[in-house]
């Protein structure tokens, strides 16, 4: 641009001179002015002789000439109109600038612009042409050879078709020579409108093309010779075609065929990594490109196929891109593809890793034989960057020579085909888990094949140009892997499934020490342990610019949502670098145990309840020592695995999950000390009563710990932060004053240590857990964290509601900030037993720790009831971990922002069911992430009916209620419910009080603590809001809506708030935007008004305004149909639900009893 500047400075001749010259220059080495096909296209330039880029240049451009079939100018300028100003050719703009903008040369790839088109061409065209009951309107085209072992399967299925349809239509069967019987077989076929043509043997294209010409329908319908159709098929294309007009082809869906054994490679080449197709990633009921142009499903009109010269180009002479290349020549002539799963078929083609290598090689050549075909589409599929690679790196500059390459390509396979026989063998944990490190291998692999192929075409040459493809892919980070597979025969790698359960756990956990048979299955824990290190390093795939892009998206994604994640994610990264993490253990070594013990003095005044606390805590084994036998034990023998216990009052003794809590966070951290805290504060205080009470330390400690000396020892600890179950008389001091010495304090994971003397870390111990005694289905709970909000109050609630049916685990994921809040006691209360992993241990050990879970309760169910980055990124590790039992997920609390934007990744599709919590999430689910409509129930969230049914009944009056809360008795009371977070966008709710707030009979309650509260406060303070008021934390919600005269939410997205539900059932209209099911409840109950998201403040106002106006209304409306609203969200209600969801989520491992 700065040239062009430079150009138009220069006086007016010479400048556009050499701005010309510029122009020529740059297209004289553009592949895509073709001067022969400019000639050919305008005779007069050629009657001339004029040289067709000058006149391209001076004049063709400007009268919408076009440099060759590819480029469409009209388009370009249409398209981009900030290049339509520049006065500039737009092939000069494209070869310049354009294509490295990411824009496109033609339509055929822009999704928007095409279906704009087809919205036009609809309104001004005719319908097509009905299916008439003679002529057929349908000709199904299909190319065959040597398939007579499966040809009367396919006929019986297109007998069934055939009974399905009502119109006149032919199959032409189009022999490419077969020698095994296919065409008499099919010749003696005579209940249906088949033909057959016999033809020499050259290839589908050719057998294609004879049949083509041969039809006598109006469309033709392009399928394989292995493809089963569906009854409806052609019924579902002829119906489109009537529809959607001559000009668009219908893509049907194809899917492997149900009984056929799909392994993981054929999964992946279809649902992962998509080298064979990528209908998974589809929209549909929508247009898509010319790339998705299959022949083994498509349906197209004859007239415009014929009008080509060339139908299949026969230069495609082995497998790859011959119906690529014909889609994108009838697409350069407008031709639309329209995809659809009603249309159906099923493939029989089983594959194997070696015979998918030689497809990609050979997809690689005839890639090239598209690129020469079409200049312009080298660079979408990577030809051109090969080339320019080559030509940087002769042969004999290779690395490696092409026999080492070849080997390493050999055993590569060889091991492939082992994990492919392992997952067979091991079960849903290995398909898992082993699958993801399959595709890592496969994506690595068919890339480099596909170049391979690619580099053997431009180059004329195979095994020079091996090296090159494989190093192009296979980064230096593979060098350990490439030595280890070369020692390593797949055989090697066989196991049985118990030991390939065995070894999925001690990989999950990378705790080589829990192996059955070392021996056996080290190869195969080594091949794990370099393929998971592979899968996280991003230099794995040798693309610097692609590696870097997905980290700065990583990162801004996490900047975004929650910069505290990303925080301790870098801080745990520069930790690992610097080799001095805090809080590591081995994954290797002899494995002992860790015990608990109370030390006990039998002449104190509590003896006798702390022993029954403890008992019942550790149970009838429960190690109970004297101080004296303590200190004995201690010189008697090594002691580093013993953690003790040494209380001083038998009311303050913490309960059973954070003694537990505090015992595992000593014994995974091989701490010296953990300090229980009643606060959730991160500064260095702990809060605290007697401090013997909230004390576990390990034994080399205790003769300090008696002597009242432990500030003059040395040693590290953590901080077990949570909430207690009961208010108690609590202080708070720090950790210097506690001590009695000064420690260095790290918030990030509450770790501290002594500042002066040396800390010896001791071995690592797992905790030796007591014994679970187990009455009924336990379900582990995975709420990311126990923080006061929606999600966690309905999960408390269905807790409670099946706490006498199932056992519930809660384990949390994510620490708590004290702002947030904890309804830690709430879920105690209910019944569930807390294990806060988070604040146990690191994200680095949390599997390990889950594996100890798992084997200490056996659970039954994983129920994760939100979701968290650390959770979404191990989703695969989790399912591997617990593959046994089935996983339920509820993640999603919105159709747009949050956790929806993970669920196409394999670790949590392979969760067993997924509940929705409103109709949109439902709906995305199965219309575009393309999940099993089967595997999905909605669940909205439940409020706690009984608790409603008792307040109501209550003697609470609203002027006790309003006097507790501090809010005035002569005002009608509107209220915000919820975290002061970006997402529940409170200042929007403070906007609206601004609007009313010379209104002297409201008030607005902004009830809620977080992130934004410090804005609100100032935005309230600077407005003068004297309307509103502010409380942090309301403890009975109802006694809130009990007085509220509306409620106002304000999100930019929501799942179905429990705030809402509650206020309801009191008759309480709402204002709110339209986020999640809201609306659906309001319309459906008459309570109330919603508003768009990013409505204007005009239109907020004046909405707001109607709905102040119609609260009668609205009130009226509620309080008619109280009961039937108390009964639709009611605990009792909702938990049956889940109940019939866990029970259904059973069913397979039932049946398939699996071990």
């Amino acid at each position: 641009m700065m040239m062009m500047r430079f150009f138009k400075s220069l006086p007016d001749s010479l400048g556009r001179k050499l701005e010309r010259l510029k122009w020529q220059s740059a297209l004289e080495k553009s592949p895509l002015f073709n001067a022969a096909w400019y000639l050919s296209q305008n005779s007069d330039v050629k009657a001339a002789g004029i040289n067709p880029l000058s006149h391209y240049l001076s004049i063709g451009w400007r009268e919408m000439r076009d440099p060759c079939p590819e480029f469409d100018g009209a388009y370009y300028l249409t398209r981009y109109p900030d290049v339509a100003s520049l006065n500039v050719p737009p092939l000069v703009h494209y070869w310049l600038h354009g294509r490295h903008e990411g824009r496109h040369l033609n339509p055929s790839l822009d999704l928007d612009w095409i279906n704009a088109e087809h919205a036009q061409s609809l309104s001004a065209c005719e319908d097509s042409t009905s299916p008439g009951n003679d002529a057929p309107y349908i000709s199904v085209i299909i190319p065959t050879y040597n398939r007579l072992r499966l040809l009367p399967t396919v006929i019986e299925s297109w007998r069934l078709v055939n009974r399905e349809t009502p119109f006149a239509y032919e199959i032409i069967f189009s022999d490419d020579g077969s020698e095994d019987g296919s065409v008499e077989y099919l010749e003696q076929i005579n209940d249906l409108p088949i033909r057959v043509l016999r033809n020499d043997h050259g290839g589908a294209s050719k057998a294609r093309n004879a049949a083509i010409l041969a039809a006598k329908g109006e469309r033709l319908l392009i399928i394989g010779d292995d493809i089963f159709p569906d009854a409806q098929i052609l019924n579902v294309h002829a119906r489109l075609a009537r529809t959607l007009g001559k000009n668009v082809a219908t893509l049907g869906v194809v899917d492997w065929a149900p009984d056929l054994t799909v392994n993981h490679l054929m999964e992946h080449i279809t649902e992962i990594g998509n080298e064979q197709f990528s209908y998974n990633r589809l929209p549909d009921n929508a247009f898509v490109d010319f790339r998705h142009f299959y022949t083994c499903n498509i349906c197209i009109d004859k007239d415009i196929v014929v009008q080509e010269k060339k139908i299949f180009d026969d230069r495609f002479d082995q497998y790859g891109f011959e119906d690529i290349e014909l889609g994108y020549r009838l697409s350069l002539r407008g031709l639309k593809i329209y995809y659809t799963t009603e249309a159906k078929g099923d493939h029989y083609h089983p594959y194997i890793v070696e015979g998918f290598c030689k497809r990609q090689i050979c997809s690689g050549r005839m890639a090239v034989v598209f690129r020469d075909a079409h200049p312009g589409v080298g660079r979408i599929l990577g030809i051109d960057a090969l080339e320019a690679a080559a030509r940087q790196r002769p042969g004999s500059a290779n690395a490696a020579s092409g026999k080492v390459w070849q080997n390493r390509l050999d055993a590569l396979v060889a091991h492939c085909n082992a994990l492919e026989g392992l997952i067979v063998d091991g079960g849903k944990a290995s398909r898992t888990l082993i699958g993801g490190y399959l595709s890592l291998l496969y994506s690595t692999l068919f890339r480099a094949m596909y170049e391979y192929g690619v580099l053997q075409r431009i180059t004329s040459s195979e095994q020079q140009v091996l090296p090159l493809a494989m190093e192009r892919n296979f980064s230096s980070a593979w060098k350990d892997y490439w030595q280890h597979i070369e020692r390593t025969p797949a055989d090697a790698l066989a196991l049985n499934r118990e030991q390939m359960h065995n070894l999925l756990d001690a990989h999950v956990a990378r705790d080589r020490s829990i192996l059955v048979d070392p021996e056996q299955q080290s190869a195969m824990f080594q091949e794990l342990s370099l393929l998971q290190g592979l899968r996280t390093i991003p230099a794995a795939d040798n693309n610097r610019r692609m590696r870097l892009q997905r980290q700065a998206g990583r990162a801004l994604y996490w900047l975004v949502r929650d910069p505290r994640y990303l925080f301790r994610r870098i801080q745990e990264s520069l930790q690992r670098r610097a080799g001095n993490a805090p809080v590591q253990a081995p994954s290797s070594g002899q494995r002992t145990q860790s015990t608990f013990a109370l030390v006990l003095d039998e002449s104190h005044p509590a003896a006798n309840s702390i022993r029954e606390s403890f008992t019942h805590i550790m149970g009838n084994e429960a190690t109970i020592l004297s101080p004296a036998e303590a200190l004995q034990a201690i010189q008697r023998e090594a002691t580093d695995n013993l953690v003790l216990f040494r209380p001083q009052s038998g009311s303050g003794m913490p309960n059973r999950d954070h003694l537990l809590g505090a015992w595992l966070a000593v014994a995974e951290n091989r701490a010296d000390l953990c300090l229980i805290s009643y606060g959730l504060e991160n500064d260095g205080t702990v809060t605290h009563g007697n401090l013997s009470d909230q004390l576990v330390f390990s034994a080399h400690l205790l003769p300090a710990v008696l002597n009242g000396t432990l500030g003059q020892a040395s040693f590290a600890g953590k901080i077990y932060r949570t909430e207690p179950l009961e208010k108690g008389d609590w202080r708070k001091s720090s950790l210097n004053e506690l001590l009695c010495t000064e420690v260095s304090f790290n918030e990030h994971n509450s770790w501290f240590s002594t500042k002066t003397g040396t800390h010896a870390q001791r071995p690592y111990a797992p905790a030796k857990l007591p014994v679970m005694e187990k009455n009924r289905p336990t379900v582990f709970v995975f709420p990311v964290f126990v923080a006061v909000g929606g999600v966690e109050r309905n999960t408390v609630e269905i807790i409670r509601k099946l706490d006498s049916s199932y056992d519930f685990v809660v384990i949390t994921m994510e620490r708590l900030r004290q702002e947030q809040g904890s309804l830690a006691a709430q879920f105690q209360d209910a019944g569930a037993r807390l294990v806060e992993m988070s604040e146990i241990t690191t994200h680095s050990e949390y599997l390990r720790l889950l594996l100890q879970l798992k084997k200490w309760i056996s659970p039954d169910f994983i129920w994760i009831a939100n979701g968290s980055p650390w959770l979404c990124d191990n989703a695969q590790n989790l399912r591997a971990l617990f593959h046994d039992i089935p996983v339920i997920d509820q993640e999603v609390y919105d159709v747009n922002e949050g956790w929806i934007n993970r669920y196409h990744e394999p670790g949590i599709q392979s969760f067993d069911r997924f509940i929705a919590i409103n109709q949109k999430i439902q709906h995305k689910f199965i219309e575009q992430l393309n999940m099993d409509r089967e595997k999905i129930d909605l669940i909205y969230s439940a409020v706690n009916t009984q608790k409603i049914i008792d307040f109501k009944k209550s003697d609470s009056t609203p002027d006790a209620v309003r006097e507790k809360l501090g809010l005035p008795d002569d005002r009608k009371l509107f209220t915000f419910v919820g975290r002061l977070t970006r997402q529940k966008r409170p200042l929007e709710f403070l906007k609206l009080a601004q609007l009313r707030k010379d209104l002297t009979d409201e008030m607005y309650v902004l009830v809620g603590d977080g992130e934004l509260s410090s804005e609100c406060h100032a935005f309230i303070a600077r407005e003068n809001l004297s309307n509103v008021k502010c409380i942090p934390y309301v403890a009975n919600t109802l006694e809130l809506a009990s007085v509220t005269s509306g409620l106002i939410i304000t999100s930019a997205y929501e799942g179905l708030p429990i705030a809402m539900l509650e206020v309801i059932n009191f008759g309480v209209p709402v204002f709110s935007t339209d986020a999640g099911d809201i609306s659906v409840v309001l319309e459906e109950f008459a309570g109330g008004q919603t508003i768009a998201v990013d409505a204007s403040e005009a239109d907020r106002a004046t909405a707001f305004s109607q709905w102040h106006e119609r609260l009668p209304e609205y009130r009226r409306n509620l309080q008619a149909q109280e009961a039937d609203i108390l009964d639709r969200f009611s605990s009792e209600h909702i938990a049956k639900q889940y109940i019939d969801c866990f029970y259904k989520a059973s069913q397979p491992y039932l049946e398939q009893n699996i071990p």
